[in-house]
């Protein structure tokens, strides 16, 4: 944001929290075993506002 903005910024520490929680339940419910990786960079990449963003999916994992 520009100068002088006054926009609240979330912590990514919750926002990232929450997320994996979220996933590794699905994650588990499914019966899924490979693994799985939620962010490949900082979670600062989680703090809003973000001005872009940009979501992957990379099928993976061991067997």
């Amino acid at each position: 944001m520009g100068e002088g903005s006054n926009t609240e910024h979330t912590e990514p520490t919750g926002i990232f929290d929450e997320s994996t929680a979220a996933i590794e339940r699905s994650y588990s419910q499914l019966g899924h075993t490979l693994g799985w990786r939620f962010l490949t960079g900082s979670r600062a990449t989680l703090t809003s506002p973000a001005d872009i963003g940009f979501i992957t999916l990379n099928p993976g994992g061991v067997q």
